[in-house]
């Protein structure tokens, strides 16, 4: 169906297909690992982030405290669909984490297990189409002290045929709620600081904004508007965090009303 192909110079992705796409979030609270505790605030982060992504027209899953194969088998499924209706795939993963690895209930995994399910080759139906990661979890246990601020082209003329090459891994857009090596922090009544800034974000600005737009200013909120308070445990205190965005997207993205 080339006709939902976007078009090779389109500036923004093609937003007007007849279903916004599947939202799938993998909601960990409680895990296997005897190292890991529980993740109290987790839930109020997946029903924060239900609610907004149902309002931008996404077919939301919420998917508890599932096993790695579990995930993997979910993600499987998800990729073999056909998303030609579709505009996007947007997949949430709340949990703990380390350098390079996010745990499942049972075990770590590396991120790039899941999101290779959707490139490309493996699933043409959302080939050209955004394919979205947001991650809550820990990269490490490092922490950010913070600091006191003062106020003070080669392309060929006349190619107008419909297809063309992409790289199989364009259009991915990766949001880590930290930076790598870097601890995430959560608040056990209200959620973690980045998925309360996102979902606050997208209420506000989540069909006025392109993504990338939006998500400059999730880091500004996260970053200008939170700070950690463990008076008991001096190390802990004061701290700050920053998101990591790595976007491989091609076009500018934005939840443009459904007609």
């Amino acid at each position: 169906a080339l006709g939902s192909v976007t078009d090779r110079h389109a500036a923004e992705y093609n937003m007007r297909h007849k279903n916004r796409g599947m939202a799938l979030i993998f909601n960990h609270e409680h895990f296997e690992v005897p190292t890991l505790k529980s993740r109290a605030g987790t839930n109020v982060d997946c029903e924060n982030l239900t609610r907004v992504l149902k309002q931008l027209d996404f077919e939301v899953t919420v998917y508890k405290d599932c096993r790695y194969k579990d995930i993997l088998r979910t993600i499987e499924y998800s990729a073999s669909q056909n998303h030609s209706d579709s505009d996007c795939i947007l997949v949430a993963i709340l949990s703990h984490g380390e350098m390079g690895y996010i745990y499942a209930k049972d075990t770590q995994y590396k991120l790039d297990n899941i999101w290779s399910f959707f490139t490309a080759n493996h699933c043409p139906s959302l080939a050209g189409k955004p394919k979205l990661f947001f991650i809550q979890a820990c990269q490490g246990d490092r922490l950010d002290g913070g600091v006191t601020m003062q106020r003070s082209q080669t392309e060929t003329d006349g190619d107008s045929s419909m297809s063309y090459k992409i790289p199989v891994h364009a259009d991915f857009l990766i949001a880590y709620s930290t930076v790598p090596g870097f601890y995430s922090w959560r608040n056990t009544t209200r959620g973690s600081w980045f998925m309360q800034s996102l979902c606050a974000e997208l209420a506000a600005n989540g069909k006025r904004l392109d993504i990338l737009t939006l998500l400059t200013f999730v880091c500004q909120r996260v970053a200008v508007d939170f700070e950690s308070c463990t008076p008991d445990t001096p190390e802990m205190h004061q701290q700050k965090q920053i998101p990591c965005i790595t976007t491989m997207l091609t076009r500018i993205l934005r939840f443009s009303d459904k007609q």
